[in-house]
């Protein structure tokens, strides 16, 4: 969208993409200059892992294995990252989310496990309300960190994946944390295809933040998930990614999974209780 449309057709873009309600907008030095956030209500939410976003299914037990390279210093080395939806449940802000297992591997050792908290509105679109991240070493736990949480210290949380984006829909904040806040844009929607196969409708998007836009491309596949990543002008690891495999877990594959995420969620919210609600996680057994 060019910077001299008038503002009514951007309120109306805006409405279009983001109707659960009014949307605010703040200015850039950058471009695109004017980012559009979602007001947040308790109220619009539903049951992730019934609802289901067409860009990014919550549904327990699907795996998407990813391969490619990272930039460590300035060596491309290669690297997997396995992505499971688990059954594991938190409430953040009086809202039930999903959370969302990223298992790192770099040369056959783990070198991060990461949790996302993923909630899903009325329409379809699915927010991210916290995340965690641990660091591994020689295939050992080190440390956990880059935790947030919605509510907390100025913390918000936004529309990760919208589930009706479109050419005409306006540049997004996807949530705030730490000092900046992470947004993204429409880009295109293509047949892609990956090792794993083809897709014929991928909705392709521009992430990055807002001193940073064009970090990365993601590519959605519908019905699917995430199948690949771009790197842009403003990485910084220059990571790729693109799917390789994507199942559906045993029963025994997904309790595995959820325990895992529920190892990472404690530690979390041992080493940083201000950022975790007192009821704890649970698997839903679904």
């Amino acid at each position: 969208m060019t910077r001299n449309r008038k503002s009514l057709l951007l309120a109306l873009v805006c409405a279009a993409l983001l109707p659960l309600g009014a949307c605010s907008f703040r200015s850039q030095k950058s471009t695109p200059t004017r980012y559009y956030r979602t007001p947040f209500r308790a109220s619009d939410f539903v049951d992730p892992i019934t609802a289901g976003n067409r860009w990014f299914p919550l549904t327990p037990g699907t795996q998407l294995v990813k391969q490619g390279t990272t930039l460590i210093g300035n060596r491309k080395v290669p690297y997997e990252v396995i992505t499971t939806v688990t059954d594991v449940v938190r409430r953040i802000e009086g809202v039930s989310t999903v959370l969302v297992y990223d298992y790192e591997l770099g040369i056959g050792q783990v070198t991060q496990r990461s949790l996302d908290y993923l909630a899903q509105d009325r329409l379809g679109n699915l927010w991210v309300m916290g995340g965690a991240t641990e660091s591994w070493e020689a295939g050992r736990f080190v440390e956990v960190g880059d935790v947030w949480m919605s509510g907390v210290d100025r913390a918000r949380a936004g529309i990760l994946v919208p589930n009706n984006l479109t050419a005409s829909s306006p540049p997004f904040v996807i949530a705030r944390h730490g000092r900046e806040e992470s947004v993204s844009k429409f880009v295109a929607k293509e047949r892609v295809c990956v090792p794993f196969g083809c897709f014929p409708t991928v909705m392709v998007t521009r992430e990055g933040t807002t001193t940073g836009p064009d970090n990365e491309y993601k590519y959605f596949a519908e019905g699917i998930g995430q199948i690949r990543n771009q790197p842009r002008r403003d990485s910084r690891h220059d990571d790729t990614e693109l799917l390789i495999n994507a199942v559906r877990l045993s029963h025994a594959g997904l309790a595995a999974a959820s325990a895992d995420a529920l190892q990472i969620d404690r530690r979390a919210a041992e080493a940083f209780p201000r950022f975790y609600p007192t009821r704890t996680a649970r698997r839903v057994h679904s």
